[in-house]
């Protein structure tokens, strides 16, 4: 069966606004477990992670939904790019290709929180071990994470005001989006108190990195949806 560039970009514009309505909905579940208790107090936070666990095993579950609209929506923006411009295929190739790994590193960071969590179910949790699950994960959602998306919005800035498949403005705000997320990098150097704005388990994260990043997924899934055929 033959499937034509706008039915395509049509799936793919539709598992991009999935992945945002999944993500908004996911996003008031990081708040809603109470005020986490420092990494350093073991027995608290492995009492937490206990009186939570549903919590954290749902926010799995939805990632999973998340990252696979995800994947359909990459593929189908690489599908853009080498249908009108196949001399930019390296280009869309590097972006389908950071956004698998940005994918990988999500899963793993899910799988191990997931596992956190089964890990008090039914059991007196192990502080010890909850403890060292959890702080595995940090650099996955944040630093790690940051540089990825980091460098997908830069890539796909970069396809876009060269190629012009999508309108301009959509690029800079990609590159605009990308330069946010660097500039979270360091987060890594500030410690992991998630009342701190700018730290590794901060809300700077949430807010300057995450959001921008899925905002310029939506308006450019928007866009592949009611891309005519040139």
């Amino acid at each position: 069966m033959t499937i034509n560039n706008l039915k395509v970009y049509r799936w793919a514009g539709i598992s991009g606004i999935l992945l945002f309505v999944l993500g908004i909905t996911e996003f008031p579940l990081w708040f809603i477990g109470g005020q986490v208790p420092p990494f350093s107090d073991e027995a608290n936070f492995s009492n937490y992670v206990a009186r939570n666990s549903t919590l954290f095993l749902a926010r799995t579950f939805m990632d999973l939904f998340i990252l696979l609209s995800l994947t359909v929506f990459l593929a189908g923006f690489r599908h853009l790019i080498k249908q009108k411009h196949n001399e930019y295929e390296w280009a869309a190739s590097l972006f389908f290709g950071i956004g698998l790994i940005y994918i990988a590193v999500t899963l793993v960071s899910d799988s191990i929180t997931g596992g956190a969590a089964l890990d008090t179910v039914g059991v007196v949790p192990d502080p010890t071990a909850i403890r060292a699950l959890i702080e595995e994960t940090l650099l996955m959602f944040g630093s790690t994470g940051v540089a990825l998306a980091g460098a997908l919005l830069a890539t796909a800035a970069f396809l876009i005001l060269a190629t012009k498949v999508l309108p301009r403005w959509l690029g800079w705000i990609a590159l605009i989006s990308a330069i946010i997320n660097f500039a979270f990098i360091p987060s890594m150097f500030f410690g992991t108190n998630p009342n701190k704005f700018y730290s590794e388990t901060g809300l700077g994260i949430a807010f300057g990195s995450v959001l921008p990043f899925v905002i310029w997924i939506l308006l450019t899934s928007i866009l592949m949806i009611t891309k005519k055929e040139e």
